[in-house]
């Protein structure tokens, strides 16, 4: 690899795909549907719903994310690949999602 180099006995490599990013699958229609899901698990549980909008809200704030308003040009290129929602919950970490 051209980009792995060795700093201070450490190797740093470069950011992947970032020259020649590869084409992503087409995956509206899976992701649409894991929405749909999540939906109807959040509208039976307004406790859920209240944390993860919270955490949405806050992952949105980092600019780790981004709102999706209408189909883009990136995605006819195959450049675009929707997340597909879902929240993890643990009954030993009840503050965290």
């Amino acid at each position: 690899m051209k980009s792995v180099i060795m700093v201070d006995g450490h190797y740093e490599l470069g950011i992947p795909f970032k020259i020649d990013p590869p084409e992503q699958p087409e995956n509206h229609l899976m992701a649409e549907r894991r929405l749909q899901s999540l939906k109807r698990r959040l509208l039976m549980n307004p406790d859920l719903l209240k944390h993860y909008t919270k955490e949405m809200e806050a992952v949105m704030a980092r600019k780790h994310a981004d709102r999706v308003v209408t189909k883009g040009a990136d995605e006819v290129q195959g450049r675009c690949w929707y997340l597909p929602c879902h929240c993890v919950t643990n009954p030993n970490k009840p503050e965290k999602l």
